[in-house]
């Protein structure tokens, strides 16, 4: 499958794949994508394959909305992170409770950069701000967690400037490039990238 392929595979069932960084919005777009699908009873474990009779209709239909919403997780998360799986035979329902439970851990190398997983959950607000383009709720967030405006904000080790930037919003990214020192302008992210 070409790379155009794959990302067209995506589009329609989540606006971007899983990261580290955007599990909730992952997880609330693609249950949408399964609910409205009617796949969502195999992914919450509403019935499953152990209490259907093998030789039954009910089971095959189970089997086959098994594999549509293993599918589809598999799609949006790409292959980096779907490839964790250990397991072949792995249900729909063991993939989400995995995906959930594994994105809400810190990894050893975060615990030793002090950020991680569960310290970006606390960006929330901030990466909200940012995206919907509130310089003063931006600013807000700096003040009330008594964080230097060049904090690293993301499991990337981006700053705000980073993020503002990568979101087009030029005004909140004008407004840090004032109360930022020379050196913050200099500050990259893991792919080496200045803002």
């Amino acid at each position: 499958m070409t790379k155009l392929k794959s990302n067209l595979a995506v589009v329609g069932i989540v606006p971007d794949k899983l990261t580290e960084d955007n599990f909730m919005r992952w997880k609330i777009c693609l249950k949408n994508y399964l609910v409205g699908n009617g796949l969502w009873g195999v992914v919450s474990n509403e019935k499953t394959s152990q209490e259907l009779e093998k030789t039954s209709q009910e089971h095959e239909e189970w089997e086959k909305k098994n594999a549509l919403a293993l599918h589809a997780i598999q799609l949006s998360c790409g292959q980096a992170i779907y490839s964790k799986f250990k397991k072949a035979a792995i249900t729909a329902h063991e993939a989400w409770t995995k995906l959930a439970r594994e994105s809400l851990q810190i990894s050893d190398h975060d615990i030793e950069s002090g950020y991680g997983p569960m310290e970006s959950l606390d960006y929330g607000p901030l990466y909200k701000a940012i995206e919907q383009g509130k310089w003063h709720a931006t600013k807000k967030f700096f003040e009330e967690k008594n964080l230097p405006f060049s904090a690293i904000v993301s499991s990337h080790k981006e700053t705000a400037l980073h993020m503002a930037t990568l979101s087009r919003q030029n005004k909140i990214a004008e407004e840090l490039l004032i109360l930022m020192e020379p050196q913050d302008l200099e500050l990259t992210n893991e792919y080496g990238a200045t803002a």
